[in-house]
């Protein structure tokens, strides 16, 4: 998949945060939803494998503990 450009749909109530992902060249048409779970990993992204999504996970919590000292 090329570059893909994401858009928050909404939070739900057990701190997930879910919504869709389209294209950033030619038809807007969207290509699929994402999901990122209240723990912070991410659970659905099309066109990811499991590897880059926990790669992704551990990348993000790497600099939330050195912006935020490590309190988790």
């Amino acid at each position: 998949m090329s570059e893909v450009m994401w858009e928050i749909g909404r939070e739900c109530e057990d701190g997930s945060v879910v919504g869709g992902v389209f294209p950033m060249c030619g038809n807007l048409k969207r290509v699929g939803s994402f999901r990122i779970e209240g723990d912070g990993t991410i659970s659905r992204f099309p066109g990811t494998t499991a590897q880059q999504r926990r790669k992704a996970h551990d990348l993000a919590l790497e600099r939330y503990k050195s912006l935020y000292g490590g309190r988790y």
